[in-house]
């Protein structure tokens, strides 16, 4: 009965616990116990009590062996990602209520290695999107390419993430490398969660809040909070506003995390983390990276185009969707793609951070990368230097798809040259006889007499 009153999952303080088995224990004939016994239980057969008491995640924290590991000696060797409630409050004028306590939330990808932020995205909500996911691993795609050189992309070997949205989020992932699924309530999958309360992810926060003073500390339920609350209180006035002030300091903390030196109590010379990062990237061999070409950055990160669940056709004019209201225009990179798939149905696949160029696909026969078509200036007066040379260029591709066009004609009509095509066309239309003798003075005109088979009708 103590037991069963200790398990309870209301979890019944150890006063209210000796109170209700104590009156049980008279009905039954049994000594009273105090509250200082029922602590003493509790404390003894906790491992028995938790998972009824605290639940399954309490449990797995405090009793679950924990398999020990060290971190990633590999750059890109893993790369986790999740999303993170940022810890400003900013003013919200248009707000009905609560102007001055919104908050953003982001979705972060960082590297396990040196706990290096590679991508984000942020908004002024309570949760992330699906999108947000896509666009935060975008982020970390061109910051890996820009600190690397700005040459290559480069894919990491293995991502774990949370289960969240799992029927979008993991069919995505694992077209990025190997995923690893975290176990449900299991607070130690990785690197991720205890980056985000490290002294140097705090540091950040605090640093980007400096002047602001809009940094609401580490959560309203700890009990270090973290920050003076009064001084908090004393300048809500003075927030940020949602927008681009907000935006601003966002980027700022995110600056932080990877450019602030990384210093401990051990080591107050410590570089960044950008910088350790790099430096371990640059002892790798070319066989412990993962280059990708532009078009498959494309089929793997890009956005598909797809308005009211419509494909469009390519033409003569290259390819033209309208994405969020501007027409966009873009050639195919050679004639031949033109003259094969001209008037086939294709899907636009886009990269939001830059529309120069798009991938273009009907995830069967057709995928090749198109770039913007450069436009020519119609008015002498618009000529620069080069225009002409462009010019130029375009008409010879004009010139070149004739070219082939009239070869493949002539191709051909030398391959059929044998065969009495007229005989063919009028077969069934004309009577037996006449096709005798349109038959006839074909093999005449073979033998270099003169032939006219419409002279016969």
């Amino acid at each position: 009965m103590l037991l069963s009153l200790l398990e309870h999952p209301n979890q019944y303080d150890d006063v209210m616990v000796a109170y209700l088995y104590n009156k049980w224990a008279k009905e039954n004939n049994y000594a009273d116990i105090s509250a200082a016994t029922a602590g003493v239980w509790r404390r003894k057969y906790m491992h028995e009590l938790m998972i009824s008491r605290e639940g399954n995640s309490a449990f797995n924290e405090r009793f679950i062996k924990e398999v020990k590991g060290f971190r990633p000696r590999m750059p890109l060797s893993l790369v986790e990602c999740d999303d993170y409630n940022l810890n400003y409050y900013y003013i919200n004028p248009d707000a009905v209520s609560n102007k001055d306590m919104h908050r953003y939330v982001s979705y972060v990808v960082v590297d396990s290695s040196f706990d290096l932020v590679l991508g984000k995205c942020y908004r002024q909500a309570d949760s992330p999107t699906f999108d947000m996911i896509k666009l935060a691993w975008i982020d970390a795609m061109y910051y890996i390419k820009s600190i690397t050189g700005g040459q290559q992309w480069y894919l990491p070997f293995e991502v774990k993430a949370d289960a969240w949205q799992k029927d979008l989020t993991h069919p995505f992932f694992g077209k990025i490398a190997k995923i690893v699924p975290a176990a449900h309530g299991n607070k130690h999958r990785g690197y991720i969660e205890q980056f985000f309360g490290s002294p140097h992810a705090k540091r950040a926060e605090k640093m980007a809040a400096n002047n602001q003073l809009n940094y609401n500390g580490n959560n309203v339920t700890a009990i270090n909070w973290g920050v003076n609350v009064e001084a908090l209180q004393l300048a809500r006035k003075n927030r940020p506003i949602v927008g681009v002030e907000a935006e601003q300091q966002i980027e700022n903390y995110f600056h932080y995390l990877q450019n602030m030196p990384a210093f401990t109590r051990n080591n107050m010379l410590a570089t960044s983390k950008q910088e350790q990062w790099l430096k371990a990237w640059n002892e790798l061999s070319d066989a412990e990276k993962r280059p990708i070409s532009d078009e498959q950055f494309l089929s793997i990160f890009g956005f598909a185009h797809n308005p009211g669940g419509r494909t469009i056709k390519i033409t003569n004019r290259g390819v033209e969707p309208q994405i969020g209201n501007v027409r966009y225009s873009y050639d195919l990179p050679n004639n031949d793609l033109l003259l094969q798939y001209n008037g086939a149905d294709v899907t636009v696949v886009y990269d939001p951070y830059d529309m120069s160029r798009v991938l273009v696909t009907n995830y069967q026969d057709i995928r090749f990368v198109a770039y913007a078509a450069q436009l020519q200036p119609r008015a002498l007066a618009d000529a620069t230097v080069g225009s002409r040379e462009a010019l130029n260029r375009v008409l010879a591709d004009k010139k070149e798809i004739v070219n082939k066009v009239t070869e493949k004609s002539e191709q051909r009509k030398a391959r059929v040259q044998s065969i009495d095509v007229e005989a063919v066309m009028l077969e069934g239309l004309v009577p037996k006889e006449l096709k005798n003798n349109i038959e006839q003075n074909y093999l005449e005109y073979s033998q270099g007499g003169h032939y006219d088979p419409l002279e016969q009708m």
